[in-house]
């Protein structure tokens, strides 16, 4: 594809728009750039030439290739000038009524041929479509700010599109350098449906009075995200992320699993809406600075606990031989133990067990289940813990006992191992991450079925669009399926409600892998 000869026109000239048309610039296009205010198409075009000089400076771009995109550029309040578009994105206000009279007209104006697309972030794809004459030429493009950065398109394919469009416009998108992931029209498409569990069922945990905020998002930081839901809801706008979540709950007609959280919309009534606000979840205000208040990276545990209970023995779970691998944690002699001990020989299901506590209890890696349910079994006090990150090192994980280990324990953690860190939460199938991981899995899962998308292309719009640490699926295949299934039949248990079916691909997986293991 010659990009040279393949005009690319783009309909606002906002935040969105100028991402795009840098994007088109830089791929080589002439662009075009359509806003009816005079205002903001000279703000536009002075953003790019500042974001274009700093390229220079960095010695990143020619002077000369600054010039020749500023060059390609052109400046229009008419629509009229996009007759010669092979390519027409949509970036403005989002309104379906006026998203569809914006393509309505432009049907008129421009070729037959040319792909007509919508930035829309949450509208139905399909409905913009209805308003074209020729319909098979529209796609949703939905680009990830700041669309220069971000590296994925998700590529939304209306009722109408003719796979040609689709294809060309996957093409078009990797030219530019992103990376395309194809999606079936849905609410929320991939992303934004996908990780809405990271917020919901995170939320459902503090509803439960399972854990604390800070808690929350200290445990949720250790499974790899650069921030826990709380922080990061603080940061995006608890208006603008409570007004996500109820429209997607809507568009999907109430799905349990999907329901909003009422502590973040008492949060929104409250006028509490983050760091915009000056208070969310946590305090911003200068006051609260001054009194040490770090937002949420503050936390009660095992380090800071003078009752730390030892370790009489470690297990055999992959985080012992980790730990005391690290160089650190050799020198510390809290992490000492014996893991060929006889205790540890005669402890059940060994490959799970994490160690044998100077008073007896047994700390196990989570299946899912509740620590009780361990305790009833085993007929031992047990404490279960959560998973993390395979490969951090270090950070805070919690941990839940059973009755019997917490009648033990009187209050107190076990110590620090390694540079793994533990806080205790109240006893739930499958404590913090495991819980909410089970269900961004569980969600994805659902999509596949759906046919809204495939697995690599979850996993690759998951980690391009909002910086996962790991794919859906790639959870699932760190996890194991029996565990994420274990996870969601127990809290089904629990709340006997619809929020926590095991969906048909997940059955089938597990029921293969059993299969197969038995020949």
């Amino acid at each position: 594809m010659n990009n040279e000869n393949f005009v690319v026109g783009v309909i606002g000239a906002g935040t969105m728009g100028q991402g795009i048309v840098q994007l088109a610039l830089q791929a080589g296009h002439n662009v075009i750039l359509v806003d009816q205010s005079s205002e903001q198409l000279q703000s536009a075009q002075s953003s790019l030439d500042d974001l274009f000089t700093k390229f220079v400076k960095k010695q990143k771009i020619t002077q000369q290739q600054k010039d020749s995109w500023l060059d390609a550029l052109a400046l229009s309040e008419n629509n009229n000038e996009l007759i010669d578009a092979k390519l027409v994105i949509e970036a403005i206000v989002e309104r379906l009524d006026v998203k569809q009279q914006v393509f309505s007209e432009l049907e008129s104006i421009v070729s037959s041929e040319t792909i007509l697309a919508t930035n829309t972030s949450s509208l139905s794809v399909t409905a913009i479509a209805s308003s074209l004459k020729n319909p098979q030429r529209f796609i949703g493009l939905h680009f990830f700010n700041p669309p220069g950065i971000m590296p994925l398109v998700e590529v939304i394919e209306a009722l109408q599109t003719e796979d040609n469009t689709t294809q060309t416009s996957i093409k078009l998108m990797e030219s530019w350098g992103k990376s395309p992931v194809r999606c079936k029209n849905t609410p929320g498409f991939i992303v934004n449906r996908v990780a809405r569990p990271f917020y919901v069922e995170s939320f459902r945990l503090l509803e439960e009075q399972i854990t604390t905020p800070a808690h929350l998002d200290a445990s949720i930081r250790s499974a790899g995200f650069k921030m826990g839901p709380c922080e990061l809801t603080d940061f995006i706008g608890q208006d603008i992320n409570y007004a996500v979540s109820c429209s997607l709950f809507d568009s999907l007609f109430y799905p349990a699993h999907l329901r909003p959280s009422y502590v973040q919309g008492g949060l929104v009534e409250a006028g509490f809406l983050g760091r915009k606000s000056g208070k969310g979840f946590y305090d911003y205000s200068e006051t609260s600075a001054n009194q040490n208040n770090d937002k949420g990276n503050k936390v009660i545990s095992s380090q800071s606990s003078e009752g730390a209970v030892g370790f009489l023995a470690y297990g055999h779970h992959p985080w012992v031989a980790e730990q005391l691998d690290n160089k650190e944690a050799k020198g510390n002699k809290e992490t000492k133990g014996n893991d060929d001990s006889s205790l540890i020989k005669e402890a059940p299901l060994t490959e799970s067990l994490i160690g044998i506590l100077d008073n007896h209890i047994h700390l196990y890696a989570s299946d899912g289940r509740l620590a009780a349910d361990w305790e009833a079994s085993l007929q031992i006090p047990v404490i279960l813990v959560d998973i993390k990150h395979p490969d951090k090192q270090s950070g805070v994980v919690a941990t839940a006992a059973g009755p019997k280990a917490a009648a033990l324990m009187a209050g107190n953690l076990p110590q620090s191992l390694g540079k793994i860190d533990w806080i205790e939460v109240a006893d739930c199938p499958g404590l913090i991450n495991l819980r909410v991981l089970s269900m961004i899995i569980n969600e994805a899962s659902i999509c596949v079925t759906q046919g809204i998308a495939t697995p690599e292309g979850i996993d690759s719009a998951l980690k391009g669009g909002v910086n996962y640490p790991l794919g859906a699926f790639e959870w699932l295949d760190f996890i194991g399926v029996d565990i994420v299934i274990n996870t969601l039949s127990a809290l089904r248990r629990m709340y006997g409600s619809g929020s926590y079916v095991v969906p048909r691909i997940l059955a089938i997986q597990a029921n293969k892998e059993h299969s197969d293991g038995s020949q």
